[in-house]
């Protein structure tokens, strides 16, 4: 273990007060406490973190006694949920493997807890298993986390294979925070994705839905996205998905359409919906697929095709709500590329175009692929803002 009294680079000013005091009243009644995961790998790369997660030495039933509006939660892992407003943070005791006498009494034993080293060994990667005591503001590091942090190596704790058959997602995990935190791989993960990928394919589809979604947000999404099909892995997870992007060229033309879509205006994929960042997607993997007419007319017909359809309902795992709101964007793009046309009709059926509910992202989609001059742009702002 190794642990750095000076200063480390995480700014006070992005560690959560909230977060900071729940940490700061379980040591004041004898608790171990640290923050723990995402929130100092993000802190030490200069990402502000989405979430700030809290582990300590105290049992669930200990938090209580200590933290308020604190609730525990979990039917076999327990935690402990805070809240603060509308902001809520997860507090977990530090956990321990089983022994072999513990497994044979229960295959799947739960709620053993354990020191923080012990804990540490049941996370899953180096960079991620880091504990930081705001407080003293020091680093604690049993894995040697802050070294791999510094060479950017995303590295697994015990045996890669061992812990992606414990748990498969762990393969989108890994290549995701590779993209997010623009670091590699180290070798023996990259060696054992393809042999792990069987297991990949039995994981349920929520659990795989969350993640692309996930991976959508990235920054650099497109990227992730090639990854990905060259891996292998859509082909076990969205196999008719790998099958559109086969060719080399509709590969290029979906990560080409897929970087070009979130990199206009710089937009901020956090603040979109499931459904926004779906419609997004999709139409990109339509570009790819309508290259020889990418009119709206023939991606409004594209969606709508059953292989399509069945590939957002049983691979990508979209809810029938939002596949509804994927087509209705598709839909709506037909009349939004004819300004003079809506400026004709009567105003209650502009008003109608106008207050449908995926008009933003249609109009969004319109403006990014260039099908709007510069004062088709200024009229139809000046309809929105009139209507």
């Amino acid at each position: 273990m190794s642990e750095t009294g000076q200063k480390p680079n995480l700014s006070p000013k992005w560690i959560e007060s909230n977060a900071y005091g729940i940490v700061k009243a379980l040591q004041k009644n004898n608790h171990t406490a640290y923050l723990v995961g995402g929130c100092i790998r993000d802190l030490l790369v200069g990402i502000e973190p989405k979430d700030f997660d809290i582990v300590t030495s105290a049992t669930p039933k200990e938090i209580r006694k200590v933290i308020r509006q604190a609730y525990i939660i979990g039917r076999r892992f327990k935690l402990v949920l805070v809240r603060r407003g509308r902001d809520q943070y997860e507090v977990s005791t530090f956990r321990r493997a089983p022994t072999e006498a513990e497994i044979k009494e229960d295959p799947d034993p739960y709620n053993l807890f354990g020191s923080p080293k012990a804990d540490v060994k049941r996370r899953d990667f180096t960079v991620n298993a880091l504990f930081y005591d705001p407080v003293k503001r020091k680093i604690i590091d049993y894995c040697g986390g802050m070294k791999d942090m510094d060479s950017k190596i995303i590295r697994m704790i015990g045996d890669p294979i061992e812990r992606f058959e414990e748990d498969p997602i762990r393969i989108f995990r890994c290549i995701r925070l590779a993209h997010k935190i623009d670091f590699f791989m180290e070798d023996s993960i990259k060696a054992a994705i393809k042999p792990s990928l069987e297991f990949l394919a039995e994981t349920p589809l929520p659990r795989r839905r969350e993640e692309f979604l996930k991976i959508i947000r990235l920054k650099e999404s497109s990227r992730a996205w090639v990854e990905f099909y060259e891996r292998d892995i859509l082909q076990y997870t969205t196999p008719e998905l790998h099958k559109l992007l086969s060719k080399t060229l509709d590969l290029k033309v979906f990560s080409h359409h897929l970087h070009h879509i979130f990199s206009f205006n710089q937009i901020h994929t956090e603040l979109l919906s499931p459904s926004e960042l779906y419609i997004n997607f999709m139409y990109a993997l339509g570009k790819s697929q309508c290259q020889g007419n990418t009119s709206p007319e023939a991606l409004s017909e594209w969606i709508k095709l059953d292989p399509i359809q069945d590939i957002m309902k049983n691979e990508l795992g979209l809810f029938n709500a939002e596949i509804a709101s994927v087509m209705s964007a598709f839909e709506l793009m037909i009349p939004l590329a004819d300004f003079e046309l809506f400026s004709q009709k009567g105003e209650r059926r502009r008003a109608g175009l106008l207050n449908q509910d995926q008009f933003s992202s249609a109009f969004e989609l319109s403006m990014r692929d260039f099908i709007y001059s510069s004062q088709d742009v200024l009229n139809w702002h000046k309809a929105t803002a009139r209507d």
